[in-house]
């Protein structure tokens, strides 16, 4: 039965997905800390500030509909047509919203003074991010619900080695600037490249799709961008409020790097996520399916993320020493609390956070992730500024425990009601 599993699992491409998100990894990770050891402290401190602000914008991306039509054209997956109709109202949507996003971190860089030096530079040269991001992400998605899972393996590759190897090159150039102006190349060139070589979607072209299909995509996305937004904003807020309390941009870079192996590690979780997905949303309906299949996972996840997480805890100052250098041990106590912070959003939150909107409860994901987001922001403000950087990563990890066992215990009581 494992052979069958694994054979069956290597025809519909989850090795494919999980290979290349290994790949896309390593080389991000690799890439993190040559760049880390190319820019001086103070800088990397500015440029991580100003990226920060970017990647909070970012989780609103395009209003959601990478989520909707992931979703919506998973579900409609049978006629061809509807689907098409359906992704190409998402790109026309989503790519209008990021424009005005654009326009308005430009605005933001250019009149409001940032907190930490160099700040507002940095904001002004990523202002044309989120429009490169999102076509980026609506590409992919069309492999996704198409469920041709070698060709998203394939477009994440190409983007990862593109946007990576050029902005280390850029770093080594021209310090954070180059970093900033070699990603936008990379990235362009790897969305053209997607697009010639293993037709990647994306396209703007004009179609009508009925109101129905139009209220369920945009009621979809905008939840989605709201829970998706709210979920991921723990690392983010973390270092935007650092900046803003203590206006030091090397207490900033410090805590950056102890959160670059525990978020890049989110990976695994998320490669899973994006192989079974569609195939929990096809089976939305299908009770014995979706508990088998879940309680496969868990039991999974439970087990390897419990280990990786208590390597990373044990060898600690080995890792900080050896991939960034003696300069950032001060990031130890940090790095310790959001590794276990990672065993709890790889195993709890992420995949049941996840697998209920493929079962359509966007409301409860939304209460969640809205209190979750408020209760982060207060503690962060008031740990952070009682104990400094280690206050954000208590907060982190206190967040990501509760709400994490509480998305799970709801969404195992989802799908027990599915109706037999």
């Amino acid at each position: 039965m494992i052979k069958e599993g694994l054979i069956k699992l290597k025809n519909n491409g989850f090795f494919h997905i999980f290979s290349a998100d290994v790949i896309n990894k390593i080389l991000s990770f690799v890439a993190s800390f040559v760049v880390v050891r190319l820019i001086s402290k103070p800088e990397y401190g500015s440029y991580s500030s100003a990226q920060n602000i970017l990647n909070i914008l970012i989780l609103f991306s395009g209003l959601g509909m990478v989520s909707g039509t992931l979703q919506l054209c998973s579900e409609k997956h049978e006629d061809e047509n509807i689907s098409h109709d359906i992704y190409s109202y998402g790109c026309r949507v989503g790519t209008a919203f990021n424009a005005v996003m654009s326009v308005a971190i430009i605005l933001v860089a250019l009149f409001v003074k940032l907190p930490v030096p160099g700040e507002n530079k940095y904001l002004a040269m990523l202002a044309a991010f989120p429009i490169i991001n999102l076509i980026n992400d609506l590409q992919r998605i069309s492999f996704r619900y198409r469920l041709d899972n070698k060709g998203f393996a394939r477009a994440n590759v190409i983007w990862t080695v593109f946007y990576v190897t050029l902005g280390v090159i850029g770093a080594f150039i021209w310090q954070a600037s180059g970093l900033i102006f070699g990603h936008y190349i990379g990235g362009i060139i790897a969305i053209v490249l997607t697009r010639m070589f293993l037709g990647g979607g994306f396209n703007l072209r004009k179609t009508e799709i009925s109101q129905e299909n139009k209220r369920a995509l945009l009621k979809i996305s905008t939840i989605s961008m709201f829970n998706n937004g709210l979920s991921n904003l723990l690392y983010l807020l973390d270092i935007f409020i650092i900046g803003l309390v203590m206006t030091d941009e090397v207490v900033v870079a410090s805590y950056k790097v102890a959160t670059l192996i525990p978020t890049a590690l989110n990976f695994i979780p998320a490669a899973v996520v994006t192989y079974v997905y569609p195939y929990f949303a096809r089976n939305k309906d299908d009770k014995e399916w979706t508990k088998k299949n879940y309680n496969t996972l868990f039991k999974i996840g439970l087990a390897g993320n419990g280990a990786l997480s208590a390597f990373l805890v044990i060898f600690a100052p080995l890792i900080i020493k050896l991939c960034f250098g003696a300069q950032y041990l001060d990031a130890v106590p940090a790095f310790r609390l959001l590794s276990i912070s990672y065993f709890f959003v790889a195993t709890f939150r992420t995949i049941s956070g996840n697998l209920l909107v493929s079962q359509r409860k966007l409301t409860f994901n939304l209460i969640i992730n809205i209190i979750s987001g408020l209760v982060n922001i207060v503690s962060n403000y008031f740990l952070i500024l009682h104990y400094g950087a280690i206050g954000a990563a208590i907060t982190t990890l206190t967040i990501t425990s509760v709400f994490g066992i509480i998305s799970t215990i709801y969404y195992r009581k989802v799908i027990s009601n599915i109706p037999e």
